[in-house]
């Protein structure tokens, strides 16, 4: 998603455009350290069809043409965000964020 004046690239095949969207990113800092805080557009998976992230969709890296795998070789299923919840299998939410459901 693009938004507050962000422009997709040319190679963007089905871009979500939310110009008048500002997610209010901000740096909090409180007891227990610092936190990033921002608004999530419920457009992120009610707008578009993400898909789950593995070395098959991944595909070749353009240098080596080798695959995206793990360490040992293992293929890449991003199954967690970064909050170490899982994602949602059949909508996960685009990037390392997880949008909860319930409030979709």
């Amino acid at each position: 998603m693009f938004v507050t004046g962000a422009r997709p690239c040319s190679q963007e095949s089905a871009p979500l455009l939310k110009p008048e969207f500002d997610p209010d990113i901000q740096l909090v800092e409180n007891d227990q350290g610092v936190q990033l805080t921002m608004m999530l557009d419920h457009a992120w998976i009610t707008e578009q069809k993400p898909k789950f992230v593995t070395s098959v969709l991944l595909g070749l890296a353009a240098i080596p043409n080798l695959p995206f795998e793990c360490a040992g070789g293992t293929a890449i299923r991003i199954e967690n965000g970064y909050s170490g919840r899982p994602r949602n299998r059949s909508n996960p939410c685009p990037g390392p964020l997880n949008i909860p459901a319930e409030s979709a």
